[in-house]
C-alpha cells in the first residue's frame, strides 16, 4: 500500500491517513492467514522432475509467434537481472543469437497467427547426468542453467535443504524446555532464572538420581543467555516469540519432509510402472522381431483364412524362409533378415570414415558391413587377381554398438582391439554409416 504518489490536498490526506491505519491491520491479517501455509512449490518441483523421468509420453507448450518475439525482446531488456551465472544460456540466446524484434515484425507475427510448438526435455537426467537446485529459481536442473557450481566429479547438489534457524539467540532455550522434568510457571526473566538454579542443583547435584551433566551443561547455557536478555533490556514477549516462530518453522520443515517422502513413495512406484512398460515394449519388439524372421502367421489367422477359402500372401513367404537356412540381402530374388552392405576402403578413408589402415592403404581393399541380430561383422577382403580373399572378420556386439553410440564427436574407435590394430574408424562417422545402411540409405 503506497501512498508516497498522493499530493497533498485533503481528500488525498483522508485516503492516505485510512491506508495507514488500515496497512498494520491488514498485514497481520495477511500474515495470520498464512502462518499454518507451507511452501510445497520447491518439494512439487522435485518430484516432479523425478516423475518426468520416467515418463515416456513427451511435454509440449504450444506458444503463439507473436508472444514469443514479445517475451524475447523481454528477455533481452532485462538479462541483466535474470542471467544466473557467467554463461548464462538464456543470455546467449537473447543478446546472442535473437536480435530485438520491431513492433512491426510482431503485428505481422499476430496477423500470421501461427502457433509454435516446444517439446520440453523433462527427462535431461539421460544426457545432462548431473541435477542440482538453482538457489536462485529454486528448480532443479542442470549445473549450467544454475547458479550453484558442482564440483569436479560430483553428479549432484543438495536437492533437500537442511532446517536453519533465523534466529539462533534462544535456540538453547528450546532443548532445556523439553528435557527438564518441572513445569515452568515464572512470567518474566526474573522468575524463570530462579526455576532453571532450582533445576540445576537438582541434575548436578553428584550421587543425586536426576543427576545429568548434558543437562545441566544446557541450563547453565540457558542461565547465560538469560543474563545477557536481562542485561540488554530484552523483553519477555521477544523471547516468547522468536521461539515460538522457531517451533512453526520446524513444524513447516518437517510437513515438506513428510511431503517428499509421499512424493519419494510416488517416484518408487513410477519406475515400477515404467519399468513394466520397458518390459512389455522390449517383449512386443522381441516377438516382432522374431516374426519377421519367420513371417509365420498365427494359428487363428490361418484357421479363419482357411474357413473362408483366402490364401494369405505371407504364407508362400514364411514356407520359402522355411526353406532356407540363411538369407541376405546380397543374395538376390531373396529375403534377408540380415543386411550385407560393402564399400571400398579408398571411399571409407576419403569420406574419414576411416582414419589409419596401416598397409590396407595401398592395396584393393573393401569393407563388407553384414549387420544381424543387432551387431555387425566388417569382413576386410583383399582383392588379388579378381579373386577376393578374406584378410581379417572383425565381429561388434550390439552392447558393443550401444558403447560407441554415446562416444563423443571426434572419437576414435581401434579395431579389432587397441593392441591388435588393423583399422581405426571415427566412431561417429562408424555408427552414421551403420545406421544409413540399416535404414537402406
Amino acid at each position: 500500500m503506497n501512498c508516497s504518489k498522493f499530493d497533498d490536498s485533503i481528500e488525498n490526506r483522508k485516503v492516505k491517513k485510512l491506508a495507514d491505519t488500515v496497512r498494520h491491520e491488514l498485514l497481520k491479517y495477511v500474515e495470520a492467514q498464512t502462518d499454518q501455509v507451507s511452501d510445497d512449490i520447491k518439494t512439487d518441483l522435485l518430484v516432479d522432475c523425478c516423475l518426468a523421468h520416467f515418463e515416456l509420453t513427451p511435454h509440449q507448450v504450444c506458444i503463439p509467434g507473436a508472444m514469443l518475439l514479445t517475451l524475447s525482446n523481454m528477455l533481452r531488456k532485462n538479462i541483466s537481472k535474470l542471467s544466473i551465472n557467467d554463461q548464462d544460456l538464456v543470455q546467449e540466446i537473447c543478446s546472442v543469437r535473437l536480435k530485438e524484434w520491431t513492433t512491426d515484425e510482431i503485428k505481422a507475427a499476430e496477423e500470421e497467427d501461427a502457433l509454435y510448438v516446444m517439446t520440453l526435455n523433462t527427462r535431461f537426467l539421460l544426457k545432462e547426468m548431473q541435477m542440482t537446485v538453482c538457489p536462485t529459481t529454486m528448480c532443479p536442473v542442470p549445473p549450467r542453467m544454475s547458479s550453484l557450481q558442482l564440483p569436479p566429479g560430483q553428479r549432484f547438489g543438495p536437492l533437500v535443504q537442511p532446517f536453519v534457524s533465523d534466529d539462533t539467540r534462544f535456540l538453547v532455550f528450546e532443548k532445556v524446555f523439553t528435557e527438564i522434568s518441572t513445569d515452568l510457571q515464572s512470567t518474566n526473566f526474573v522468575g524463570l532464572q530462579k526455576e532453571l538454579e532450582n533445576e540445576l542443583g537438582k541434575v548436578a547435584k553428584p550421587g543425586s538420581m536426576n543427576q545429568n551433566y548434558t543437562l545441566a551443561h544446557r541450563i547453565t547455557a540457558a542461565l547465560q543467555v538469560l543474563a545477557e536478555c536481562q542485561s540488554s533490556d530484552t523483553k519477555e514477549t521477544e523471547l516468547l516469540d522468536s521461539l515460538r516462530h522457531s517451533l512453526q518453522a520446524r513444524q513447516m520443515h518437517r510437513a515438506s519432509l513428510e511431503q517428499l517422502a509421499a512424493g519419494l513413495r510416488a517416484v518408487e512406484l513410477a519406475k515400477q510402472h515404467h519399468e513394466e512398460e520397458l518390459q512389455r515394449a522390449i517383449k512386443t519388439m522381441d516377438d516382432a522381431n522374431k516374426f519377421s524372421l519367420t513371417l509365420d502367421l498365427p494359428a487363428p489367422l490361418r484357421k479363419v483364412a482357411e474357413d473362408h477359402g483366402t490364401k494369405l500372401r505371407l504364407e508362400a513367404v514364411s514356407a520359402l524362409i522355411a526353406r532356407r537356412d540363411e538369407f541376405a540381402r546380397s543374395d538376390k530374388g531373396g529375403l534377408a533378415h540380415s543386411l550385407v552392405v560393402t564399400y571400398p576402403l579408398k571411399r571409407l578413408v576419403s569420406k574419414k570414415v576411416v582414419v589409419e589402415c596401416g598397409w590396407l592403404e595401398k592395396k584393393d581393399v573393401s569393407l563388407m558391413f553384414s549387420l544381424k541380430d543387432g551387431g555387425v561383422e566388417i569382413t576386410v577382403l583383399l582383392r588379388r587377381s579378381s579373386t577376393d580373399s578374406i584378410v581379417q572378420k572383425i565381429s561388434l556386439s550390439e552392447e558393443r554398438l550401444r558403447v560407441l553410440r554415446k562416444a563423443d564427436e571426434g572419437d576414435i574407435v581401434e579395431l579389432p582391439s587397441p593392441e591388435d590394430r588393423l583399422l581405426s574408424f571415427t566412431t561417429s562417422k562408424l555408427v552414421e554409416l551403420l545406421s544409413d545402411a540399416a535404414a537402406g540409405r
